[in-house]
Formats: C-alpha cells, sequence, structure tokens
C-alpha cells in the first residue's frame, strides 16, 4: 500500500480538487495547503488549521475562515488535506476521488 495526498477545496459549488496535484507527503500538501490560503488572503479569507472532522472520510486537516459568515466576501470556503491508501495507479480504489467525479479548479 502507498499513500498520497490531495487538496480538497469546498465552496458554494461543492467539493473539487484544488488542483490536479497529487502530494507524496502529508508536508508536501499542508505546505501547498498553506500557500493556498496564501493567494486567497487578498479576498479575505483569514483559514485556521483544524485536525481532519471525523465524518469527512479520510480528512487530516481543513482549513476553515471562522469569522462571521455575513463579514465574509465568499459564502462559503474550506480547505481540507485528505489521505488516500492506495494499492498500484493513482485513482485507485482507497484514493478520495475514485469513482467520483469532481471539477478541477
Amino acid at each position: 500500500m502507498r499513500l498520497h495526498y490531495h487538496l480538497l477545496l469546498i465552496d458554494e459549488e461543492g467539493e473539487h480538487a484544488h488542483r490536479p496535484d497529487t502530494f507524496a507527503t502529508q508536508q508536501e500538501a499542508e505546505t501547498e495547503a498553506y500557500a493556498v490560503t496564501f493567494e486567497r488572503s487578498p479576498s479575505g479569507w483569514s483559514p485556521r488549521r483544524y485536525p481532519g472532522r471525523p465524518w469527512r472520510p479520510q480528512e487530516i486537516a481543513v482549513f476553515l475562515d471562522r469569522r462571521d459568515p455575513g463579514t465574509r466576501p465568499y459564502p462559503y470556503l474550506e480547505l481540507a488535506v485528505v489521505r488516500c491508501e492506495v494499492e498500484g495507479a493513482e485513482r485507485a480504489p482507497g484514493c478520495y476521488f475514485h469513482g467520483r467525479r469532481e471539477r478541477r479548479s
């Protein structure tokens, strides 16, 4: 079994891969997640990192904006790091995106 990681953007349009990247380590994925939050900072996003939520399978970290929704320039935005344990190909069974149709941003 091998592990790999994806960034999952959750917004008002649903969930989708933030970029088509697959990361080999959690550190690489979280480093990219921090970079993404800085990219979006001009829009007013002020994220905080939290551990993954038990109700979202494979999520190991999530970046949330805890400000009042009425003060945000966007209605809904999260960035999650998901971990996949797979045998073989990237989208094999065990990958978060196996069998899912996701919108790539």
